[in-house]
């Protein structure tokens, strides 16, 4: 399985790699610097640009997927959220070629190489945690159990949003264009859910869930977490009784 920080990013199509080339061995005509043919061998690559305005945190997190061979969905997820959330930056290395310089790679830089490492060393119910903290800092969560987090097929019309303030803006905000969400939905599960007696109440995925409710499928893929239940209270009861109900 190849490492994180050999990911190839070059053609993933999220990327535009601009540069000038210049030709110092060419002063004069200098017949060293051609073969055979009278092709210029001594090009060199100057003024590297990495445009990433239209980069996508989709297309970043399904190059990583793809190329590091993972498997369990809960990790594309939570690779999808964390590159959303904080866009990476990357390397572009040049390297001798046959025809002068050329473009090697474009790589993660050493920071955000790390940081998505550290994520990926997490087992998944502690990755999804971590997301959540990461999302909604400062906010009260739900307390999760042990179970590892499922991704799973559910109706869309089971799927509640809970939280009336957060609900009234995602359904009045157009984040997300339809083709978009349409595309996000068929690679990567859409939110993250609580499980409640044949229902799924919403923790982090308010404005996906809202936009993929705009189209016409039906059903979606989303992380299901289970919670702790509450814990029963001890009860003063008439002497010689047990404390507990």
């Amino acid at each position: 399985m190849p490492e994180l920080k050999d990911v190839n990013f070059h053609y993933c199509g999220e990327l535009e790699v601009t540069y000038d080339e210049q030709h110092p061995g060419c002063a004069g005509c200098n017949p060293d610097h051609y073969d055979g043919d009278d092709y210029c061998r001594c090009g060199e690559i100057i003024d590297v640009e990495l445009d990433t305005t239209s980069m996508r945190s989709l297309g970043i997190a399904k190059t990583i997927w793809q190329k590091m061979g993972l498997s369990d969905e809960v990790y594309r997820y939570a690779l999808e959220r964390h590159i959303a959330r904080t866009p990476p930056d990357f390397v572009v290395r040049v390297e001798g070629g046959y025809y002068g310089q050329e473009i090697r790679d474009v790589i993660l830089d050493h920071g955000s190489c790390s940081a998505l490492n550290e994520l990926l060393a997490l087992p998944p119910l502690k990755l999804i945690q971590r997301i959540l903290m990461d999302e909604y800092e400062g906010e009260v969560l739900p307390t999760l159990g042990r179970a590892a987090p499922k991704v799973r097929s559910v109706p869309l019309s089971s799927i509640i949003l809970p939280n009336a303030r957060n609900r009234e803006k995602a359904e009045n905000s157009y984040k997300y264009n339809n083709d978009y969400i349409k595309e996000l939905s068929g690679q990567v599960p859409i939110a993250v859910c609580v499980e409640d007696q044949g229902t799924f109440r919403v923790i982090d995925g308010y404005h996906r869930i809202s936009a993929i409710k705009r189209t016409r499928k039906k059903g979606v893929e989303v992380v299901v977490l289970k919670t702790v239940a509450p814990r029963k209270k001890k009860t003063p009861t008439q002497k010689g009784r047990r404390l507990w109900r």
